[in-house]
Parts: structure tokens; sequence; C-alpha cells
């Protein structure tokens, strides 16, 4: 077998696996179209069916109007927004003082900061509840934005990585013209982190959307409830309107979608960087 052959079937074997994995991921996601344009009685129907008869949009029409979808979205997304915008503020300047900047005891803040990664939020989910239902948080989008925000310990590990790769250089230079701290982080060390702080935007918008512990634990209040959360309140015991649902779940997971592929060459940079550098 000549060097060729053996190169076209390995690449052959290759794509064979990226294929099966791809189709492994999007069936589902085909399945769940499919059956949000179904009716009802055609949803449990045998053999099923992947191309519905008849189409209707009877479900989406439902989720609008009897189902409060509108306003769990835009709760989501204000929480999504905020957990973003606050993570990249804070995270990088944090990052900066880590990377840059000399003070006393800064490894030892840092590795603190790391072990905090490896406790489950689940661990301390409830010493939180009672903690915020002591100074009157709970039931507000507080408790979902604050802790993300100001502790962030992957953010601002994965900024500091790049910050500490891009040479001191830059800042004596911006030092000697008189350029103070504030000024070197955002007009020199912002830009250079543009790929890093897209994909940590980009990676923390999409858990903030996807986020269903905390609110299910800290909101009582339907019309303050995240779509991750009403969703679960279409399942009822003995009923569940599965075409309701699938429209419900369509519409949910559009906003991560479209972001996904509008940022994705800045995220794949991103991640690419962020390796190189760590």
């Amino acid at each position: 077998m000549t060097f060729k052959m053996k190169r076209y079937i390995s690449h052959a074997f290759i794509h064979l696996i990226l294929l099966s994995i791809t189709m492994i991921t999007v069936i589902p996601l085909l399945w769940m179209i499919t059956t949000s344009l179904k009716t009802p009685d055609n949803v449990m129907r045998m053999p099923p069916q992947w191309i519905p008869d008849p189409i209707t949009l009877d479900s989406y029409y439902e989720a609008f109007t009897v189902q409060p979808l509108t306003r769990s979205l835009i709760n989501s997304l204000l929480i999504a927004l905020a957990n973003v915008f606050g993570t990249l503020l804070f995270s990088s300047m944090a990052a900066f003082a880590f990377a840059k900047l000399r003070f006393r005891g800064k490894n030892l803040v840092f590795m603190i900061l790391l072990t905090s990664l490896t406790v489950p939020s689940q661990v301390t989910l409830i010493p939180m509840y009672v903690a915020y239902s002591r100074i009157g948080w709970v039931d507000t989008y507080l408790p979902l934005i604050l802790p993300n925000v100001l502790l962030n310990a992957y953010g601002v590990f994965m900024i500091r990585q790049f910050m500490a790769g891009v040479p001191d250089a830059y800042m004596e230079a911006a030092r000697i013209d008189g350029a103070g701290y504030a000024r070197i982080f955002c007009v020199i060390y912002l830009p250079l982190c543009k790929q890093i702080l897209i994909t940590l935007g980009l990676y923390n918008f999409i858990n903030s959307w996807n986020n269903f512990l905390t609110p299910l634990v800290m909101l009582n209040s339907t019309e303050k409830f995240t779509v991750s959360l009403l969703l679960s309140t279409y399942k009822v015991m003995y009923n569940i309107n599965w075409s309701l649902l699938m429209a419900a779940s369509t519409v949910s997971v559009l906003p991560t979608m479209i972001l996904f592929f509008l940022a994705q060459k800045h995220f794949v940079e991103g991640i690419t960087v962020a390796g190189v550098k760590g």
C-alpha cells in the first residue's frame, strides 16, 4: 500500500468519525425543531415523522401569547449581559494586577483565587442562599450576577495568562511617557486582549443563559424566571405538551447559536491564543 493510499484512508477514517459525532450532535436539534412544528396528536405517532404533516406554528404562537416566554427571554438576556460586561471589566482589572503589578502577597492571593475553582458551586449553594436571604437578595437578580462578576476565578486566570505573556516593554515605555496604570490598562492591554475578552464573554454568556440551578433556588416570582427555569414549568406530572415545550426550547437556543456563529472566528482564535500564551 502506497503512502498516498494510506493517507487517503486515514483522512477518510477521520472524516467518518467527525461526521458521526456531528450527526449525534445535530439529530437531537433537528428532532426538537420538527417536534415544535407538529400538532400534539402527531408528536407520539409511530413510526416517527421527521417531516411534520401538517406543519403548524400554533406551538410558537402559544409560547409567546399564553406562556410568559418573552418576559423570561428578556430576563435571561439582561442577566447574561450584566454577567458578561461585569466579568470582563472586573476580571481584566484583576488579571492586569496579577500579571503586571507588584504588591506583597500577590502570588498567595492568586493561588487562593485558583483554589476556589476546585470547589463545586453546589457545595456553596445552601450557605449562599442563607446569606442572601438574610440581606434580602432572594427573589432578586443580584445572586445571579454579583458573585459571577466579582469572583470569576476562571476569567481572571484566563486573562492573566495572556497578559503575562505580553512584554513588559510596553508598560515601561508608557510609564516613561507619563501614562498611569489606568491609561496603560485601557489603551495598551485591553486592545491586545481583544480575542481573549471575546472568548471569555461568549463563554460567560452561554453559561449564564443556560444556568438553571441557581435561578431555581434564588427566584420565586414567575415574572422573574429565566428562560431555562421557565422551560421546567412546562412539564407537569400527568401531561406534557411536547410541541409547546420544543417550540419554547427552539426559541431559547437561538440567541446562543446566533451569538456563537457571529463570534465563531474570534472564539476559535481566542482559544488558540490562550493555549499558546498559557
